[in-house]
């Protein structure tokens, strides 16, 4: 065989291993915490009814559960690098993150983490950083050094889709400019390390967030829109599913089992920014093979919405919101059973106001 030939051969080769080492369709689900507890502190919760501080009983039990069923916790860095197409990742691949920086996660969760080998992304803001209950320098700097990631997660924690109607588009742009910008570079100069992916307070975005995003460098942001991450999710806008204290294993087995709807042509499109008040919510189902087209369900904030139609020859599912819509962001929620079992889904976000002038950017 001609050295020619055996050069054609190891370009195709390449090629094919390349292409299905990193354009394979993963699914990845990321799991957002905020704090922890102990002891007393568990009932006082319940108490106060803090659904977002579970014990650290039940945060082990999650650990072990990934561990013994063949779950791969993955860093943020080898996130990362699959989304550029640097490396692949293993089947059943999970991230953990944790929002906001509460003390409980240097005292309660690191130690667990260190014990499965498992590591985790935390975001911090940085009017809450280095505060009596908050995470400081030293903390976060210890926990770096065993595989614990550091993200933004904005300067003062606002809802970034908010925007004040007295506000011009350019005292708009300048608010997120802080909260976004500023925060990354405050947080650098004081943790001496990068910053590279963002969590949106809230887990709300628009438009005119991820234009900002992107100006400053991120190189993924999260949102708290429920589902699963593929191929196909924007960098600019992964899912995480966010977890309570009411949270048990059987909950977690169903997040983790849950698969995603491929779709095209979703309207209002993700992230944007529209007056229309009574918009239909539609999209177009890329394969339904599997999918009990019977069970096909549209949500809203998590409100089901009546009169759904579905298609079956273009594959489009559509309903009208018939009440106005007030200012604000939105979950649409596409969710349906499989014909061999199992709950099918996907979400995105959209904001009603007033869009920015594009020209802006």
């Amino acid at each position: 065989m001609s050295k020619k030939n055996n050069f054609f051969l190891f370009f195709i080769f390449y090629f094919v291993f390349y292409s299905f080492a990193f354009s394979d369709d993963k699914a990845i689900n990321v799991l957002c915490y905020h704090k922890f507890s102990t002891g007393q502190e568990v009932t006082e919760n319940k108490k106060k009814q803090d659904v977002f501080s579970i014990s650290a009983e039940l945060f082990e039990q999650h650990l072990k559960f990934l561990k013994d069923n063949g779950y791969n916790v993955i860093s943020m860095k080898k996130y990362l690098s699959f989304l550029d197409g640097v490396e692949s990742i293993p089947d059943n691949s999970v991230i953990i993150t944790i929002d906001d920086g509460y003390k409980s996660i240097y005292d309660i969760a690191f130690p667990l983490l260190k014990k499965y080998n498992f590591p985790a992304t935390i975001y911090i803001y940085s009017v809450f950083f280095g505060g009596r209950n908050n995470l400081n320098e030293n903390n976060i700097k210890e926990m770096a050094k065993y595989g614990i990631d550091i993200g933004c997660h904005s300067y003062t924690h606002p809802i970034l889709t908010k925007r004040k109607s007295s506000w011009s588009d350019e005292e708009y742009i300048s608010f997120l400019e802080k909260e976004i910008v500023k925060s990354r570079i405050y947080l650098e100069s004081k943790l001496k390390m990068p910053l590279e992916t963002f969590a949106y307070p809230y887990g709300l975005y628009s438009k005119d967030v991820i234009y900002i995003i992107k100006k400053a460098g991120y190189r993924a942001a999260f949102s708290v829109v429920s589902g699963i991450n593929t191929q196909e999710t924007s960098r600019y806008s992964l899912h995480r599913t966010m977890i309570f204290n009411s949270t048990g294993i059987e909950s977690l087995k169903k997040i983790l089992n849950k698969k995603p709807i491929k779709v095209k042509d979703i309207y209002p499109a993700d992230s944007d920014v529209l007056e229309d008040r009574t918009p239909e919510i539609r999209a177009y189902f890329i394969a339904d093979t599997n999918i009990n087209t019977a069970t096909i369900k549209i949500k809203l904030n998590n409100k089901e919405l009546k009169d759904v139609n579905y298609d079956s020859l273009s594959k489009k599912v559509s309903c009208y919101h018939k009440k106005s819509l007030s200012d604000g962001a939105y979950v649409a929620t596409i969710c349906a059973k499989g014909l061999q079992g199992g709950e099918y889904e996907f979400s995105w976000l959209f904001v009603i106001g007033k869009p920015s002038d594009k020209g802006l950017y």
